[in-house]
Parts: C-alpha cells; structure tokens; sequence
C-alpha cells in the first residue's frame, strides 16, 4: 500500500486576512492535492488523485469507503447531468440538478428553479430551507417558494459553492474563503482565505475541516467538547464461559483527529474509584461471581470528561467458588482465632486497652489536622485566579483562557492528591509549583517573573514531603515582590546536598525590615504548615539570609528523600 508522507506543522503565520482567519490550525500537509473530504461514522477521510484514506490512531489508510456520485432516474430528463447536492428537510428529500430543485426520485415533483445553478443545500429552520447558487446568493425556500436572503447593510455573497448549518450560525464557502453568518446577530464574519479553492467539511465537535490545495486545517472557532463521545469498541475474555479465573479485556476509544495523543481516558469497574489513563484498553483478572458493570470515559486538554460508556457483564461461580469450602474455612479460622483471643483477653487489661485507643484517636486527629492545614490554600489566590480566567474569556481570549483553565485544573487535582499523600515526587511537585506560580502571576497582573532551576543530576522519581515548597514560594510572592513599586523576580533552585534535596527560593524584593514595619489583612497559613511539616520529617529550620544585593530574602532549606 503507497502512504504518502505526511508532515504535521503548527500555522505560524496566515498571509491573506490575518484579521479575520482565527482558530486555523494546519494538520498536515500532503504532496499531491486533496481533493475532497468527508466525515463516514465520525471517520476523517481524504481523497486525492492517489485513492481515498481515513484517518486513525495517528495512521492514514487506504479505503475504497468514498462517496460516488449521487444518482436517480430523473438524471435523464436533464441529460444526467450531476446531481450537485441532496438534502432530507421538511418531510421531503430535495435534490440539486442544474439550476432546478426537485423533491423525490422515483416520484419526483420540480418544486422550484432559480437563476442560475445550485450548489448547495442546508437546512434553515422548520419551514425552509437554504439554497445557495452559483451567481446569484443565497435563497431562503420552502419547497415551492423562495426568496432571496438579503439583509440591509450586509453584503452577502453572490458566488456559493457551500452552504451549510452550524449550531445557529450558517458556514459559507465562496471558492477561495470560508465565512459564517448568524441569522439572529446579523453579522458576516470571515474564517478562513486562500489564493486556492477551498472545501470544508464538520465532525462531530463542530470543528471545520478544510481542505486548501495540499494542505489539511482544522478551525476550532465553533469546537464543543461538551459533544466528545467514548464509545466500548470491544469485550473479549480468553474463555467461552466467563469465570474468576477468565481474564476479560475491554477496548474503547475516542476519536479526536485534530490531536489523537491529547485524549484521555478514565474507567472506572461497579461504582469504583475512576482510574485515568493514555491507553485504549485494559485487563480484568480474578474477579468475583456475580454482574459487573464497566465504565468509560474520555477528556481533552483536561477540560471535563464525556458522559460515561458502559458495559454490563456476568461472571459464573464455579465449583472452588461454593459456599462450602467458605464456611469450612471460615469455621477453622473462626475457632483458631478463638483460642488466641481467649489467651489474648486474659493476658490485657483494660487500661492497655483504652491507652491503645486514646493513642490511635490521637494519631488520627494530627493526621486530620495535617491534611487540613495542606489544604489551606489562599482563598484570595483562588478567587482572583478565576475571576482572571473569566476577565480572559470576556475578552474572547479562549485560547489563553483555556490554557490557565488546565492550569487551574492540574493544581487543584495536585492538591487534592497531596492531601491524601504524605510525599510526593520531585516531578509531580515542580510541575505543581510551575501551574502556581504561572496562576499567581496571572492573577497578579504580571506582578513578577519566575524561573525553576534545577541540576539534571537529580533524580526527580525521587519522593519528598508534599507542601513546603509551595509555602516557601507563596510568602516570596506576598512578603516580597507584591509589596514592591514595579517587577519582581523569584527563583526556585534545586541541588543534592549530601544525600538531601536543597532548595533555595530567592527574590528580590522588600526584604525583611519591610515586613516587620507593616500590617498586612492577609492571614497566611505557610509559616504553620511549614513549622508541623518540618518538625514532623526532623527537618531543621528554614534559613532566611539577604543576598548580597541587599534587596529580597534567601530561603533555604534541606529536604529528606522519602520512600
């Protein structure tokens, strides 16, 4: 089989309207010219002058699976000519030959003509239809009338090759640029230019799909990942009869082809903990008799899941699963067990006893505070981050406003996480501490700049205790460069310092004397959280210095590798 060779590029720059052509992402680029495209079964397929391919799991296909022309019995009334595009609106199936509209095939009516010839088709709202034509515009038709949509001080197109219904706004394809109408704002707005023919095609997220010469692009202008579906492609298990001993392998998959690698799964097995994953399928062994049910979902760019997928089954008891060998086992364990708690009870007194639970009551409430006070987090940090994340889509800056979000998301999932965990690995917590500081940067309307330095000879699998370094950078942020007239910088530096991690957060602003002579409203639970932290892990004191600048804090502290 020929694959041509494909070549994924980002668009950098867009030469004719670079005011107008947003949300444009170049795909790939092919070496012959693609010359048509369609969406089969929510399939990305292609065609040029080599065959037709679909496009899946990062690979493109040869397929015979293309539409050929559309064909019916009253083709020979008109020549057979082509039947340019077909429609299924208002009870009826209308067909485009010519400049003519025609409702049925076998028993068809001519239900209308216009000026010149039809090129496409659309549904509009229940009682019309949409029919653009070669020279002439567009027309609003409900079968047998039409009249042409004009709009006052809106210059609609005369030349149509494509005329297509998106979400509430109508897509409209002149031959070498693509725009949108909205019949309720009334506003014509550009998408996409070119000096070459253009044609567009929709998948199921309301992304538009345009084919430019050689090149594939995908606009994301409309895009809705509310609408990602997960679908269960497949359960199989190595036995006919499913039992404990089966092993029961389940294949889903969510197809995303403007970024295949972005997506990502979690499933989740009768009810259970979600469990989220890069990989498209997964293996059950050993599970208990009885019905189980199996769940799947999907997310990209970490912006919500999709409704879960599942798949309900049975496993079969068989002879080592009977109760009796249950009770046998459990009746000697029982009586066992009986005669050690026998001795067990006349050699403890109750004071042991109630000594033992006051101390495990007592270790549960530090374990409780702990993780209260890991949770702590600046609630104005919070709030001004969101409130800056909406300011950014206010402003219709989505794309920047979709990348805090994720930033936003990662953070807040770290922190649950940490609060369950008592240590975490260096790369996990760097990657936490990059989302915050790059939030408080934003919410602080760039108030500083911050740079993470860390030695390539450290091993960043390695564990450490969670929430100290995220303390140490929030009181450089708020003690130090905040209150200082213009721009601060932070540093965090990290290096091995006799079998321990050393860590450094530097900045270069106010300084200690500053905050000695000023009150501040903000009650910041860093200094408590990294007091309990440190005395816990036997963790020497932070040491504050004064570079020799003179200006700013040095905060350094050693922390241990934990297993």
């Amino acid at each position: 089989m020929h694959k041509s060779a494909l070549k994924k590029i980002a668009l950098i720059t867009i030469i004719l309207f670079p005011s107008l052509c947003f949300g444009n992402d170049t795909i790939l680029i092919r070496n012959n010219k693609i010359l048509d495209i369609q969406f089969k079964d929510d399939t990305l397929q292609i065609k040029d002058q080599d065959g037709a391919y679909s496009y899946h799991k990062f690979d493109w296909i040869q397929t015979r699976d293309f539409p050929s022309r559309l064909s019916c019995s009253f083709q020979e009334t008109f020549d057979n000519k082509e039947i340019k595009d077909s429609i299924s609106a208002l009870g009826k199936i209308f067909y485009a030959i010519s400049n003519t509209l025609i409702a049925g095939c076998s028993d068809y009516t001519l239900s209308n003509s216009f000026p010149s010839k039809i090129q496409s088709l659309s549904s509009y709202d229940k009682e019309n239809i949409l029919v653009g034509t070669a020279s002439d515009g567009i027309f609003v038709c409900n079968g047998t009338q039409k009249q042409s949509l004009y709009i006052p001080h809106l210059a609609l197109p005369k030349k149509i090759e494509q005329l297509k219904k998106l979400g509430d706004n109508i897509i409209i394809n002149t031959g070498n640029s693509i725009s949108f109408f909205n019949p309720s704002s009334l506003q014509l707005e550009s998408l996409y230019a070119s000096n070459y023919p253009v044609k567009f095609s929709f998948d199921a997220l309301a992304n538009i799909w345009i084919i430019d010469g050689n090149k594939l692009v995908c606009n994301s202008e409309f895009s809705n990942l509310d609408l990602l579906e997960c679908s269960i492609k497949k359960m199989e298990a190595d036995s006919e009869k499913i039992t404990r001993e089966s092993k029961i392998d389940f294949e889903y998959f969510t197809y995303y082809p403007k970024n295949q690698s972005k997506v990502e799964y979690a499933y989740s097995l009768d009810g259970g903990n979600w469990t989220t994953t890069k990989n498209e399928s997964v293996r059950f062994e050993g599970l208990d008799p009885g019905k189980h049910t199996f769940r799947v979902k999907s997310s990209v760019d970490d912006i919500g899941f999709s409704a879960p997928s599942e798949k309900s089954f049975r496993v079969e008891a068989t002879l080592k699963d009977s109760i009796w060998p249950i009770i046998f086992g459990l009746s000697g364990i029982l009586f066992v067990g009986f005669l050690f708690a026998l001795r067990r009870q006349i050699n403890t007194t109750n004071k042991m006893q109630i000594s033992r639970d006051k101390l495990q009551l007592e270790n549960e409430l530090l374990k409780s505070r702990q993780k209260v006070l890991e949770l702590q987090m600046n609630p104005h940090f919070l709030f001004n981050t969101l409130n800056s994340i909406q300011g950014l889509i206010a402003l219709k800056k989505n794309k920047e406003a979709r990348q805090y979000l994720k930033e936003f998301s990662q953070m807040m999932r770290s922190i649950l996480q940490s609060s369950r965990e008592e240590n975490i690995s260096i790369a996990e917590e760097l990657k936490f501490l990059t989302n915050y500081m790059s939030l408080e940067k934003m919410a602080r309307n760039d108030k500083f700049d911050f740079t993470i330095d860390v030695d390539p000879e450290i091993d960043q699998d390695k564990k450490i205790p969670v929430m100290i370094l995220q303390a140490l950078l929030e009181n450089a942020i708020i003690h130090g460069v905040s209150p200082m007239h213009g721009k601060g910088h932070i540093v965090l530096k990290l290096n091995e310092v006799k079998g321990r991690l050393g860590c450094k957060v530097m900045d270069d602003g106010v300084g200690m004397d500053y905050n000695k002579n000023v009150d501040t409203e903000h009650i910041s639970y860093a200094s408590d959280i990294i007091k309990d932290r440190l005395k816990k892990y036997n963790i020497n004191d932070v040491v504050y210095t004064v570079p020799n600048s003179g200006t700013g804090v040095i905060a350094e502290v050693f922390l241990p590798y934990l297993k």
